[in-house]
């Protein structure tokens, strides 16, 4: 099935599905607006696929940051990587918190 493999597809790229996300898939695929009710009866009928989590929000010392904090890490890092060759800076992902719980709706 199309939307079993785009959850594969997306989660074994490091960047799993919202629930809005398989909705708006599958709409598109028949070209009809799905609703809530319906990605419920999916998650139920593929149960033994896929699964729904939630992350748990980050405590709030790790979340907040004042612009003066920026500021000074960016200053750290240009002294620091000042002699540092091109071919040893690498990209690193990104990871995204929240502030605040999500409940499981």
């Amino acid at each position: 099935m199309e939307v079993l493999n785009f959850i594969h597809d997306q989660y074994t790229s490091y960047n799993p599905c919202s629930p809005i996300e398989i909705i708006q898939f599958a709409s598109s695929l028949i070209e009809n607006e799905l609703t809530d009710g319906w990605l419920q009866s999916f998650m139920i009928r593929y149960q033994d696929n896929i699964t729904s989590i939630t992350a748990l929000p980050m405590d709030e010392s790790r979340t907040e940051v004042t612009q003066d904090l920026i500021d000074e890490y960016f200053e750290i890092l240009q002294e620091q990587a000042i002699d540092i060759s091109t071919s040893l800076v690498f990209n690193i992902d990104e990871t995204g918190f929240s502030s605040k719980a999500m409940s499981k709706n």
